[in-house]
């Protein structure tokens, strides 16, 4: 996670380079997933590095109301168990039971028996070890989460959500190192045109210390869903079972 500069000195990449050198001693002490809201919090830290390179790329893309991250194949990927019942801590907590209840109701109503085992396929092409992923199918588009262009889980979204736009990865195949991020805010931080002065970091210490954190299996967000908030009835939503859902864990 070294920072690189390509021009300037502005306070913008002091603030970055801070950033990084208070990542590099905490990161390897972080003892948890977004439950503490400081320097042991793995989300805390990774927050603090993208706001670092933010606000040094004045050519970003990334802005309020854009939810190009939010649909598929970006949108499709395993989150860990811990990550998740982060999430459904947030939901529980958060939203009223009649939110709950019209949110589960219009997600297995976008599922239904069909695309139910179509979700299963696309699972187990996205557990094995190699980049493939299912072709987009309606339930596909686009994050269950989303709602009117914003992310209805924003303080509690996943890491990758948080990495997406200000980081950089290596490929599995040929081990070349990308933009993480969509098309246009890749060509707007690393183009000929953008000019950047910084070198994005790379999301591999923090998807490291993620997973060596958390020990259960990891699904995709619509199979938590199932799995938390099951439906009984094909087509409809079972109020009752949705309670139940709540103590799920």
């Amino acid at each position: 996670m070294t920072p690189g500069t390509s021009g300037g000195s502005g306070p913008e990449t002091w603030l970055f380079a801070d950033a990084l050198a208070r990542c590099r001693i905490a990161l390897p002490l972080a003892d948890n997933v977004g439950r503490t809201h400081d320097d042991r919090d793995v989300y805390h830290l990774l927050d603090e590095v993208a706001a670092g390179v933010q606000a040094g790329m004045e050519h970003s893309r990334c802005q309020r109301g854009c939810d190009s991250c939010c649909q598929y194949p970006q949108a499709f990927f395993n989150v860990h168990r811990e990550e998740w019942e982060l999430i459904a801590d947030h939901v529980r907590a958060r939203w009223s039971e009649d939110r709950l209840v019209d949110f589960l109701a219009r997600f297995h109503r976008s599922l239904g028996r069909l695309s139910r085992g179509r979700l299963a396929l696309a699972q187990l092409l996205l557990d094995l070890p190699l980049p493939l992923r299912p072709r987009p199918t309606t339930f596909l588009a686009r994050c269950p989460f989303l709602e009117d262009h914003e992310c209805s889980i924003y303080d509690v979204r996943p890491w990758k959500c948080r990495a997406f736009g200000w980081f950089s990865y290596r490929r599995i195949m040929g081990g070349r190192l990308d933009v993480y991020a969509c098309d246009e805010q890749a060509d707007a931080l690393s183009g000929p045109e953008a000019g950047p002065r910084l070198a994005l970091p790379s999301a591999t210490p923090f998807h490291t210390r993620i997973w060596r954190l958390c020990s259960g299996r990891a699904l995709s967000l619509p199979r938590w869903l199932l799995e938390t908030w099951p439906d009984e009835t094909p087509g409809a939503t079972s109020r009752s079972r949705m309670r139940a859902g709540r103590e799920v864990r």
